[in-house]
């Protein structure tokens, strides 16, 4: 865990952390994490999690987009930034998983027409709020 812990730093963000898999994974090595979300509904169900869990007080959970927090206050600058955005196109639709398209909310997995739309506007944005020789870790498409 040393390498992980000098990797990532004192403080993580993890984008779209849908119900907090891997912002709770992150908690458990990093002093504090930033779970963002779009979803209010995920939003909730990643705040139960940590709270059972045991990691509430390490996390705190933003409604946002991208790096701009719903209230408008500014965020600070993060060691490691981790995401797993929407990055389906529209056109491959039909080769997602019938599970995944029925019961996922469109937003976390579609991402424009090629599907990289929000990943014109995290790198920028990530390169702003990252330390110096912090990293951006996403997830991608095939």
């Amino acid at each position: 865990m040393g390498r992980f812990r000098r990797l990532a730093g004192d403080i993580a963000y993890d984008l779209y952390c849908g119900i907090g898999t891997i912002t709770l994974m992150l908690a458990e090595h990093v002093e504090s994490v930033i779970g963002v979300e779009v979803v209010d509904e995920a939003i909730e169900c990643a705040r139960a999690n940590a709270e059972r869990n045991g990691m509430a007080s390490r996390i705190t959970f933003l409604h946002s987009d991208l790096l701009k927090p719903a209230s408008g206050e500014p965020l600070p600058t993060f060691d490691l930034i981790v995401s797993n955005p929407p990055y389906v196109s529209h056109e491959e639709r039909d080769k997602v998983q019938r599970e995944v398209r029925k019961f996922e909310p469109e937003i976390a997995v579609f991402g424009g027409e090629l599907g990289f739309d929000i990943y014109r506007r995290l790198v920028p944005q990530a390169q702003r709020a990252l330390q110096p020789g912090g990293w951006l870790v996403m997830e991608i498409g095939f």
